[in-house]
């Protein structure tokens, strides 16, 4: 049989060690290869040039810890690359924590026997391959789970969007007709009596609006996100996005759910990270529940206990055979006979719960079914305002509008200019023109993602040329589309409105930082 190809990299000072390291691997066929360094910067010129299933590497090279190679930056090369430290006698020690730091396994030098090597060459090998594909699994759960939110947000829209847009037709057609009666010459009672048909449309059309942004919303907040920086999370708020999340899931099954909360308090974490958490937990309940003949029962609590919030997620489901229950929380188990299931989500939430210091644990739900059980530090409570001085009067009453989408900037110019003078700017580079000769503004409202100058940059050069209008500037955000940006522009202390921002919302804005509005306020350009 064809032997199977592997290369080996061995990275080490003495050129004796490393000859007897390739003697030792010598009898593992002829599809090995072998390549050597003896500095980290020959290793790491080979690693970017070559596929490596295993490296050994010495303790220390050149001064400098082995491990260092054993980097994210270098895995996202190699993903199924296994690294073996070789280690001195008196360096076992350290060899083991090395274990803690990526590293697969350990040699020691000169008392590892050749068939010793070979098998530590051949299992690090195949443990690198195993946690890569684990990599390639979870990435393909990802995937498969955010397919099955984008179909059930697709329906979710569809209903409201067309509410929507009919209303508006309709609205045009009422409108027009009621002009053409006051053209006409009919009395002001008929023309007033078409005109009153608008006031249903307006708001059912309205209605479905705000239903669309409370869908777009919450799918925002379970959207991966990558390392978000920790805040103060109330419990409420997560379970209403969770809820409204999987409401229509809940609906399409004929499920019975309830959602309550009491006195849950917050917690200190990940916002995005603890309502995956909750998703995977509710939708692992309303699984259990499909296709039941009896009750499809599926419950939420939430409450505090002491110095722990708890989230409870029970179903009325088959429940979990003992034998089973020990491995629950293990990745890749399940119990579920579809493909499509690849027993990651409980293990996903094993993993969140243990990183914000708390845990999740199942037990039996009287009755028959399964309940879960998610507890959480509690946050310290909220200090209370601080005293003072009451905050400046505003400095000025005009608004400077910034968006490089002509139909939102039209939108939100009529809407503020309403209540305060509004001057717009289709573009970073044209906000700057127009602050570089008038600076006289309360309010500096800008998009986040333009071309060119984004809102980031344009908040930047105003710190800059215009440090006296630092504290005005507030941004415009898609939610996770231009993260770090958003994360940079909140760190300074700039609000920032998820888009798409309510009419209440921005007359609030424009209310703390230009005062309150006149009845009729003289537009700009």
């Amino acid at each position: 049989m064809e032997a199977e190809a592997v290369h080996v990299l061995i990275v080490e000072e003495d050129a004796a060690e490393r000859d007897r390291v390739r003697r030792s691997l010598g009898e593992m066929g002829d599809g090995l290869t072998v390549s050597e360094a003896s500095t980290l910067s020959e290793a790491t010129a080979v690693l970017e040039h070559a596929h490596i299933d295993v490296v050994l590497l010495a303790m220390n090279i050149g001064g400098e810890p082995g491990l260092a190679l054993c980097t994210d930056r270098e895995r996202s090369r190699n993903p199924s690359v296994a690294f073996i430290v070789l280690a001195e006698e008196n360096d076992a020690q350290r060899a083991r924590e090395a274990l803690h730091q990526g590293a697969h396994d350990y040699l020691v030098k000169g008392e590892a026997p050749p068939r010793a090597v070979r098998r530590a060459v051949r299992y690090a090998r195949e443990r690198g391959r195993a946690e890569h594909l684990q990599q390639r699994l979870l990435e393909a759960e990802r995937h498969q789970s955010l397919g099955r939110v984008v179909l059930a947000v697709a329906h979710e829209i569809n209903n409201p969007s067309s509410w929507a847009l009919n209303n508006l037709e309709l609205i045009g057609e009422v409108a027009a007709d009621a002009l053409a009666l006051v053209e006409a010459g009919a009395p002001e009672s008929v023309a007033l009596s078409a005109l009153r048909e608008l006031q249903p449309l307006v708001s059912d059309g309205i209605a479905g609006m705000h239903r669309i942004r409370r869908v777009v919303h919450a799918i925002q907040e379970v959207a991966p996100s990558g390392d978000q920086p920790r805040s103060r999370v109330a419990l409420g708020e997560l379970l209403s996005a969770a809820e409204a999340t999987l409401a229509p899931r809940a609906r399409a099954q004929s499920a019975c759910w309830t959602f309550e909360v009491s006195a849950a308090g917050a917690v200190v974490g990940d916002r995005a990270a603890l309502l995956r958490a909750l998703y995977h937990l509710i939708t692992n309940a309303l699984q259990a529940v499909e296709g039941r003949s009896g009750p499809r029962d599926v419950s939420v609590v939430a409450w505090s206990e002491g110095e722990e919030a708890h989230i409870e997620v029970s179903d009325s489901g088959a429940g979990i055979h003992a034998e089973h229950a020990a491995r629950l929380f293990q990745p890749f188990f399940t119990t579920s006979p579809s493909d499509e299931r690849l027993g990651l989500g409980l293990w996903s939430v094993s993993e969140i719960a243990r990183a914000h210091g708390g845990r999740v644990v199942h037990s039996p739900r009287p009755g028959g079914g399964s309940r879960f059980t998610l507890s959480l530090p509690l946050a310290d409570p909220e200090a209370p305002p601080a005293g003072g001085e009451p905050p400046p009067p505003p400095t000025s009453r005009r608004i400077l509008l910034i968006d490089d989408e002509p139909l939102a900037l039209r939108l939100m110019a009529r809407i503020l200019g309403r209540g305060w003078p509004v001057v717009t700017a289709r573009s970073g580079a044209e906000a700057i023109q127009i602050l570089e000769v008038d600076a006289d503004f309360g309010l500096i409202l800008t998009d986040l993602l333009m071309p060119t100058i984004d809102g980031l940059a344009l908040y930047q050069w105003i710190t800059s040329s215009r440090p006296v209008l630092s504290e005005r500037v507030c941004a415009l955000t898609g939610g996770k589309v231009g993260l770090e940006r958003v994360q940079r522009l909140r760190a300074a202390g700039v609000t920032t409105l998820l888009k798409p921002a309510t009419s209440e919302e921005l007359r609030a804005l424009a209310f703390t930082h230009c005062g309150p509005p006149s009845t009729l306020a003289p537009h700009g350009r």
